[in-house]
């Protein structure tokens, strides 16, 4: 019984096999066959590019956004820190009936 399981995924998976290589062959036969019109991008380009970026991102704009997010993080940190010495504190005086800072 067991074997013929294993004969018919063998089957299955050939004629799987078999009907995508049809299926390319069909696709490939009514492929059109366009060359695409693609130019090497120019120093210029490069620069034209690095000049809208820059007008549009400035030092000040990023060294506020990466102070944003230190501060942020600084804030979060201290809560965070400062939230489960809270509760550590709060269950240690219930479990303990100590208080501790």
């Amino acid at each position: 019984m067991k074997e013929f399981f294993a004969k018919s995924k063998k089957k299955i998976v050939a004629f799987l096999c078999f009907a995508s290589l049809a299926c390319m062959m069909v696709t490939s036969a009514f492929a059109d066959t366009v060359t695409p019109n693609v130019t090497a991008p120019t120093n210029d380009d490069f620069t034209t590019l690095m000049n809208s970026i820059g007008g549009v991102f400035t030092t000040k704009v990023i060294l506020g956004i990466m102070g944003a997010i230190v501060a942020f993080s600084a804030v979060y940190a201290l809560i965070w820190w400062g939230s489960r010495k809270a509760v550590r504190g709060a269950m240690s005086g219930i479990k303990k009936g100590k208080i501790r800072i």
